[in-house]
């Protein structure tokens, strides 16, 4: 068994090691702008909710930043002359900080209409401080609902969710890559901070059980080469491993039998291309839930 759960440095560096071979952050980067598009035009379509003079956002585990500008350039752009107010939620020191450097100073397209409240903490905990019930016309989770209880989450969400506003959480569909991973690994690694590897399916549940309304979005892809995780004396493929499995040092905690076990899923799960890289494909979904 892999026992050793990644320290937070170490998560950082898989996560770059996992971005250096695969397309995630401009999939993602497009994902995300073509969704909070789709989900600002549906707000506002047919005179429904009048555009307002200041659109108030919440992020939930915004990570560095990146993501979350996307997301406030694409409103920004689409409202016009309407302000933005930003509430950022995000409890890693490390990347709280990359965010706050990224917009200092703010993206020229920002200037002058967004506005930031930073929140150095989880969700819960950001939930438990706020003594007055403040309302959030938009609401995202980012490839960050699997840090916590889904269903718990988005009902504090839903509390504070203005009326005629949405919440969107970007996942993988069920049959993706991921969830088939995790659903290899679960019961045999300790996952840490992750709570679960939340699926549309899982998300449709909680929306109908709740009788929300909600709206699953497009599919998309990216190309992601594992070709170094077969070499077993590749530090770089060491690290991806890592990534994929949520350990530190996979290959020297993991029992033999598992170890195999993973990798041949890996092989399973993988295409082998001209030049003889093994790629996989993951998936993102979206599923938007309105009040």
């Amino acid at each position: 068994m892999a026992a050793v759960i990644p320290k937070k440095d170490h998560f950082v560096a898989t996560s770059k090691a996992f971005r250096s071979i695969s397309e995630v952050e401009k999939t993602m980067s497009s994902f995300v702008g073509e969704t909070t598009a789709e989900v600002i035009a549906n707000m506002f379509k047919d005179g429904g909710k009048i555009r307002p003079s200041l659109l108030r956002v919440l992020g939930v585990g915004t990570g560095n930043g990146r993501h979350d500008i996307r997301v406030l350039t694409i409103a920004s752009s689409a409202l016009g002359s309407s302000k933005i107010h930003a509430t950022i939620v995000e409890p890693n020191v490390e990347l709280m900080a990359g965010y706050r450097s990224l917009v200092s100073p703010l993206p020229q397209a920002l200037e002058g209409k967004v506005t930031f409240d930073w929140h150095e903490k989880t969700l819960a905990k950001f939930m438990e401080s706020c003594h007055r019930i403040e309302q959030f016309d938009l609401i995202h989770f980012v490839a960050s609902l699997y840090y916590m209880d889904a269903e718990q989450a988005l009902r504090n969400c839903y509390e504070r969710l203005a009326s005629g506003g949405a919440i969107f959480c970007t996942v993988g569909p069920e049959e993706a890559f991921f969830p088939k991973l995790s659903r290899k690994l679960k019961g045999k690694i300790n996952l840490g901070s992750i709570h679960k590897f939340y699926t549309e399916v899982d998300l449709i549940s909680i929306s109908e059980r709740n009788n929300w309304k909600y709206k699953q979005l497009h599919k998309t892809s990216y190309d992601a080469d594992i070709t170094s995780c077969f070499d077993h004396s590749s530090t770089k493929g060491g690290l991806i491993l890592d990534f994929l499995t949520h350990c530190q040092d996979f290959r020297g905690t993991a029992d033999e039998t598992f170890y195999k076990d993973v990798m041949t899923f890996l092989e399973e799960q993988s295409i082998t291309d001209d030049s003889g890289k093994k790629l996989i494909k993951p998936e993102i979904t979206a599923l938007v839930i309105y009040k």
